[in-house]
């Protein structure tokens, strides 16, 4: 298993303790609205735990260009890459 997939299983992870769902119910082309959950409150609930979890900070510039959620875990690896201790 390389870089991204532990990284991509650490977003399924958070994403699945934020919204109470299912590891087979997330795709990496959800977008805010398609989980009941994923609400403006729900979303930065959802940032928060990220940032929690990989030890970053999002830009709001960064916030708004995310998407899906791919587009997260896309900025989240560009943000995390270079760091042995994904």
């Amino acid at each position: 298993m390389d870089d991204k997939d532990l990284l991509k299983n650490r977003v399924v992870d958070v994403f699945v303790k934020t919204f109470k769902i299912s590891a087979e119910n997330y795709r990496s082309d959800l977008q805010p609205g398609q989980l009941k959950e994923w609400d403006s409150l729900g979303n930065e609930i959802l940032l928060m735990n990220l940032e929690k979890e990989f030890d970053i900070e999002f830009s709001e510039d960064e916030i708004l260009e995310v998407n899906t959620s791919g587009d997260l875990e896309a900025l989240i690896l560009s943000k995390v890459s270079g760091n042995e201790s994904l």
